[in-house]
């Protein structure tokens, strides 16, 4: 929705820790791994579809 810019997910992760990751495979596609950081009340969620240059993220609260 355009709310956040990229410097401001850039902090969210550097600020984050490795006890502030987790992955699972997506809820329909199993193949595809869900890669989240929930850091400082933030949510950012991104996976890799077929092509690893090719990324889907999310962010929310």
């Amino acid at each position: 929705m355009g709310e956040v810019t990229p410097q401001f997910v850039e902090r969210v992760i550097v600020k984050s820790d490795d006890t502030e990751y987790v992955s699972s495979p997506h809820h329909r596609f199993a193949s595809i791994d869900v890669h989240v950081i929930a850091s400082g009340g933030w949510y950012v969620k991104f996976y890799f579809v077929s092509d690893p240059d090719t990324m889907f993220i999310s962010v929310h609260q």
